[in-house]
């Protein structure tokens, strides 16, 4: 048991989230769109800078990019996109996969650099 035990701390076992941000817990692709965004508005807050926002996204596997605004009072926004990765091949699985569950976050900007809203939607829908 002791060898299992220095086993699982040499390895690294004990850091559960494969985000390359130790700070954030990693995002939970199994929830509703609004426990996400529950989730989210924990590291993204009115304060935080556009960049700093994509970056945090882009350490949890979001892709960004810039996009139109859909509103005139804000100056820029930002979209980012969250595809699940694929499950492995039928012959490797153990269980039935989950639905995949693919996100959109659109990050708004009243002054270009702040965060100033943020929305958040998955496909499919919450039931």
């Amino acid at each position: 048991m002791l060898v299992f035990v220095a086993v699982l701390a040499l390895s690294g076992c004990t850091n559960i989230s494969d985000s390359s941000d130790p700070g954030l817990a990693k995002f939970n692709a199994q929830q509703s769109a609004a426990e996400a965004k529950v989730q989210l508005a924990t590291w993204i807050t009115p304060t935080t800078s556009i960049a700093d926002a994509r970056q945090k996204l882009r350490s949890q596997g979001f892709t960004c990019q810039a996009g139109m605004p859909q509103s005139p009072d804000v100056r820029s926004a930002m979209y980012c996109n969250y595809q699940p990765p694929l499950p492995p091949p039928p012959e490797q699985r153990v269980v039935t996969p989950v639905a995949p569950i693919s996100w959109m976050i659109v990050l708004d900007s009243r002054d270009g650099i702040a965060v100033s809203d943020f929305q958040v939607s998955r496909s499919p829908a919450d039931i």
